[in-house]
């Protein structure tokens, strides 16, 4: 089988699964379990196969040379976006550390639901008492799942609309499942304090690829982040704010984005109040998901944040943004874990 269509494949059993499961089997707990984490487990397969059949036998050749597959997808005036899929070193990575991250917590969901569950934790305004709560069980499975395909469209995407679309459904997942037990007021404040920020650093973020597009007109990594002179190009381009080039504003604009995402500061306020949701959410969203989504876009978008560096230069704007948030967000959280007794 062709690598191009196994990676196009990847993302769509936890997508199926999360349909059978709304569609036909939300009043049963042991199938809305068993298509969740079977589905789960084919990805899992699927990103092996891509990953130690094709991936890394073509060792550093796969950097010049990636997998790559676009369709035709919106039709817009003259231009056309296309819908694709793109395996690189970064993406062979992903495809190994994300599916296997997420079976083990589909996995761990199927005990803690049966067995782990805090006494009271399920009571849920409207709802029926502890044991008879299928449909929330059936809807938590479907909502992880539609959670994985997000995570495993954005690590394939080959263009930066697809990406976003996988973006923006991982925050809808993040609310939907913050807020899990929306009875409880906490966990219903929670769940909009989590998607309003996100969205803050979502919308300079969705900025930042318009200006890429009106400077380039595509979207397509291959054609942006492979392309020595267009990145060239945006490393001399003056932008529309004065002393930043194109480049510079794009890699700001792109890196504030992630900011909300990966809870970096001042940003971050979402992520302690995340822990309303139940435990296995709690794994989704710093382990596999969207703590994780901004790291990868931080490095998918590093050639276009880094464009015109060169050693023993000074950084670029968004690099020097980079090393001055992260280090302030580590030394603000160490000062907090401090004084925190209860891990």
């Amino acid at each position: 089988m062709q690598p191009e269509l196994l990676t196009w494949l990847i993302p769509l059993p936890p997508l199926a699964a999360c349909a059978l499961i709304v569609l036909f089997t939300n009043r049963s707990k042991t199938l809305s379990h068993l298509i969740a984490v079977g589905a789960m487990a084919v990805s899992l397969v699927l990103s092996l196969w891509v990953f130690f059949g094709y991936a890394l036998p073509r060792g550093g050749g796969l950097g010049q040379e990636p997998i790559a597959s676009g369709v035709a997808w919106l039709p817009t005036g003259t231009t056309t976006f296309d819908v694709g899929v793109l395996v690189d070193p970064l993406t062979a990575v992903m495809l190994f550390f994300v599916p296997v991250t997420c079976l083990m917590i589909f996995l761990y969901s199927v005990g803690y639901h049966n067995h782990g569950l805090p006494e009271g934790e399920h009571d849920v305004k409207g709802l029926p008492p502890h044991g008879t709560v299928e449909p929330m069980y059936s809807r938590f499975f479907a909502f992880v799942s539609l959670f994985a395909f997000a995570m495993l469209t954005l690590v394939v995407a080959d263009n930066l609309l697809l990406l976003f679309i996988g973006w923006e459904l991982m925050g809808l997942c993040s609310y939907l499942l913050i807020g899990f037990w929306y009875g409880k007021d906490s966990a219903q404040k929670a769940a909009v304090k989590a998607f309003m920020t996100t969205r803050v650093g979502d919308v300079i973020m969705m900025l930042g690829i318009v200006y890429l597009y009106s400077q380039t007109g595509t979207l397509n990594f291959r054609d942006i982040l492979y392309n020595a002179e267009v990145l060239e190009k945006l490393a001399h381009t003056p932008s529309v704010i004065a002393g930043f080039t194109a480049s510079n504003l794009i890699g700001l604009l792109l890196f504030a984005g992630t900011i909300s995402k990966s809870a970096q500061f001042p940003l971050h306020v979402w992520l302690p109040d995340a822990m309303e949701g139940p435990t296995p959410v709690s794994a989704m969203i710093h382990a596999a998901t969207m703590v994780s989504a901004g790291v990868y876009m931080v490095i998918r978008m590093f050639p276009i944040m880094s464009a015109g560096w060169e050693r023993g230069q000074p950084l670029t704007p968004a690099m020097t943004a980079m090393a001055f948030i992260g280090a302030l967000t580590a030394l603000f959280a160490s000062t907090i874990a401090v004084a925190q007794n209860d891990i």
